[in-house]
């Protein structure tokens, strides 16, 4: 009964007045509150599923690798379920995976009724969202066949998509981390690592006529050309006759270069099931 008495004398004259004051300038918070939570759900929930999403992908991925751990030779056991994806998402074309990173993604080149750059901005579920994806512009060869494939990702704060690329800028790490691999429906290939650098941020596929044999070595002249601490090379020496992987990201808030790691075609396995 005191408890009841004590809140009727609060209602009671000033106390009363000062009660409701408070109570709307209560309420006028918690419906900023609100808003605001709404807003910042509605913003980042598709984020937060398209990276929940990917991280049962992997965990499926991680889990038949380990099962699959072994190969011999010429062949290679699948680790992807491309019937699955393809189900889903049509545009899947390979599973990429660098070793050491976050990097453990399926790679997507958007279809016809898409712009070039669809996946910039959408997400496995086609989902309007920042992370988007990792892929490859639909002017190149979807087998990676290519002369140089360039694989785009955001550089994302949070170490997903291509965010942990940057590991690639210690030299030691680039030293101990030489190899990736991109796992397709029917080959397995493995890159070994041959430059990371700091380039301007021109379109590489615009830049260099990759069909001509001059195109292609003038690519390879200026990526071996970096002097900055982004910059280091292994020993390999690649030729205009190879097939380069060039993933490349964004750096921080400097819109006027891209980091690139680029890899040349060492291993080409078939799949087998």
């Amino acid at each position: 009964m005191e408890r009841f008495s004590l809140i009727k004398n609060i209602f009671k004259g000033k106390n009363m007045k000062n009660s409701r004051k408070g109570l709307i300038i209560f309420l006028l918070i918690l419906c900023v509150f609100v808003v605001t939570g709404g807003i910042l759900v509605r913003k980042y929930y598709p984020r937060w599923q398209a990276e929940l999403k990917f991280y049962f992908m992997q965990k499926e991925v991680d889990k038949k690798e380990k099962k699959n751990a072994d190969s011999d030779g010429d062949t290679a056991k699948a680790t992807v379920n491309f019937a699955s994806l393809k189900a889903e998402n049509p545009d899947v074309i390979g599973w990429i995976k660098v070793p050491g990173t976050e990097i453990n993604y399926p790679v997507l080149m958007s279809s016809a009724d898409k712009d070039t750059d669809y996946y910039l901005s959408y997400t496995f579920d086609g989902k309007k969202s920042r992370p988007g994806c990792i892929y490859v512009e639909k002017e190149q060869s979807s087998d990676f066949s290519d002369f140089n494939t360039i694989i785009y990702g955001h550089n994302m704060r949070n170490g997903t998509m291509f965010g942990t690329l940057k590991r690639y800028k210690d030299e030691d790490f680039f030293q101990s981390h030489p190899e990736f691999t991109i796992e397709t429906e029917n080959r397995l290939l493995t890159y070994k690592v041959y430059v990371s650098i700091r380039m301007d941020n021109r379109h590489l596929l615009h830049s260099y006529d990759m069909t001509t044999s001059e195109g292609r070595q003038q690519y390879l002249d200026d990526i071996s050309k970096g002097t900055d601490s982004y910059f280091h090379q292994s020993d390999i020496k690649p030729t205009t006759e190879d097939h380069l992987i060039t993933l490349s990201t964004c750096i921080g808030q400097d819109q006027t270069h891209r980091f690139l790691l680029v890899g040349v075609l060492e291993k080409s396995q078939a799949i087998k099931q």
